[in-house]
């Protein structure tokens, strides 16, 4: 949807912000594949009860925001091209998630020797 929505020139605003729900890793791989510098991924944890004078049930949850990852890999690598190479925060994070991919994931089993799983 992300995608298509980006191809809608009409009425694409590049200041949208995007939530996406779900709790697995991949998702933060993906949501940076987008090039959105404003998406937030909502994982769901477990139940949590307070004991008290009260019972209350309610669900927690975590925050990963995409753009404050953005920020971190900028900050990390820019001082890399100081005298070289011109910086592009868009490639770096395609190489980036490229380069995640030789760690393996949920569809990839991993580089590093191990190849029994």
């Amino acid at each position: 949807y992300i995608r298509w929505y980006q191809n809608q020139d009409e009425w694409y605003e590049s200041k949208t912000k995007h939530c996406i729900y779900g709790g697995d890793a991949d998702l933060i791989i993906l949501s940076l594949m987008t090039h959105e510098p404003n998406v937030v991924i909502v994982k769901e944890l477990s139940d949590v009860e307070f004991k008290g004078w009260y019972k209350d049930k309610h669900k927690e949850f975590k925050f990963m925001f995409i753009s404050l990852l953005r920020e971190y890999l900028e900050m990390d690598f820019k001082e890399y091209f100081k005298f070289k190479l011109k910086f592009d925060l868009e490639w770096l994070i395609n190489d980036f998630c490229f380069f995640t991919l030789f760690s393996g994931n949920d569809f990839l089993p991993s580089l590093n020797g191990n190849f029994d799983a």
